[in-house]
């Protein structure tokens, strides 16, 4: 299960002392070595942990710091302090994502998204806002190019061998059912941990669509490799997103999945959206365009490790 509302639960909790790791796969995948004797961190914690208070052992459980996270690319675990989550503050995830004030010590970095040129790729990852006149459309449909991977499969090879990730080359994605952005190479190694942030100006000629974001490590040959994603879909009631009249712009904002990764150097960031994915289901309107246009109001915020 995605862990962003495990995170604002964890963070609700108002015990003196409290832990949570987080890991990769799908539903218990993560604990199923565990019932076969093979190592599992999971069931070699909850003994710790048992083991500490209920026998009186010091197992040097409560020497680790109270977070972890399993790293996408090797499994490596990382202890911090704190796992970023954003406070959306919206009507629709009240209770749900909205962590306590004071957990938010930490301020990600914010690239902010530029248009793609005709012809072009990618769009543009950077530093600063990259208002334009220019837009850039994408429409429904099937082999964008850009996705999740095979349902359910591709998570759990991926959680468990730590070599078979989701991978995109995006000179083959479709420049007309999706939209890539890219960063400039990184200048040395770096940490993601937490939940990436998404925010976006979009106009639709329908009432009802859905878009899926993902973001990507990007390599030299430009292939991406998957470290994080979400859905968002928009009803003409506006139950989940106040939604906007047709053909009117909207400004949203969205977490993705909270994710930990290593950047190396040389890797670019890549964000691709479009607005089918196999692992979710279709917005009741199957046509539509989604045009995207650019402000201070485009950026995509990550969050590093510091």
């Amino acid at each position: 299960f995605p862990p962003n509302a495990t995170l604002n639960f964890f963070y609700s909790l108002k015990t003196p002392k409290k832990r949570m790791d987080l890991n990769r796969g799908i539903h218990p995948s993560a604990e199923l070595t565990g019932l076969v004797g093979m190592e599992n961190v999971v069931w070699r914690k909850a003994h710790a942990w048992m083991d500490e208070h209920l026998k009186g052992v010091d197992t040097g459980i409560m020497d680790l710091k109270p977070m972890s996270i399993s790293n996408k690319d090797n499994g490596d675990r990382v202890y911090t302090d704190h796992i970023y989550l954003k406070d959306l503050n919206l009507s629709h995830l009240e209770g749900i994502y909205n962590p306590a004030d004071n957990v938010n010590t930490l301020v990600p970095e914010k690239l902010y998204l530029g248009a793609r040129p005709d012809g072009k790729i990618y769009g543009k990852l950077g530093s600063s806002p990259m208002p334009s006149s220019l837009t850039n459309r994408i429409v429904t449909g099937d082999n964008s190019g850009i996705g999740t991977g095979i349902p359910a499969l591709s998570s759990i090879l991926e959680a468990h061998t730590n070599f078979l990730h989701v991978v995109t080359p995006f000179a083959l994605a479709s420049k007309t059912k999706a939209i890539v952005y890219a960063s400039e190479p990184s200048k040395s190694e770096r940490l993601i941990v937490g939940t990436p942030h998404l925010k976006l100006n979009i106009t639709c000629n329908k009432p009802t669509y859905q878009l899926v974001a993902h973001l990507y490590k990007l390599d030299a040959l430009g292939n991406g490799t998957l470290i994080s994603h979400a859905p968002l879909t928009v009803l003409e009631d506006g139950k989940f997103i106040p939604n906007a009249k047709v053909g009117q712009k909207l400004t949203i904002e969205f977490n993705l999945i909270t994710t930990c990764s290593t950047l190396k150097k040389g890797e670019r960031i890549a964000l691709a959206i479009d607005a089918q994915d196999p692992n979710y289901g279709t917005a009741p309107d199957k046509d539509y365009e989604l045009t995207f246009s650019y402000n201070a109001d485009a950026v995509l915020s990550i969050p590093f490790s510091k």
